[in-house]
């Protein structure tokens, strides 16, 4: 399980990175296509569990 406590919280954060990075396990979804945005909101809100922080966040607005 990947949890804000298994590590400090900058270690968190470069789990949270890796796992939404071009090569990472969330590539082997067929359906998965890295946005660095979406990496960098995935690491925003893994810093705010580590810190036990409330963040407001908004995603850029994207349309196919």
């Amino acid at each position: 399980m990947i949890s804000p406590d298994s590590g400090s919280p900058s270690e968190f954060a470069e789990t949270i990175r890796k796992i939404f990075s071009p090569d990472g396990l969330l590539s082997e979804a067929k359906s998965f296509e890295y946005r660095p945005e979406q990496q960098e909101m995935a690491v925003a809100v893994a810093d705010a569990c580590a810190a036990q922080e409330f963040r407001h966040l908004r995603g850029h607005e994207h349309h196919r």
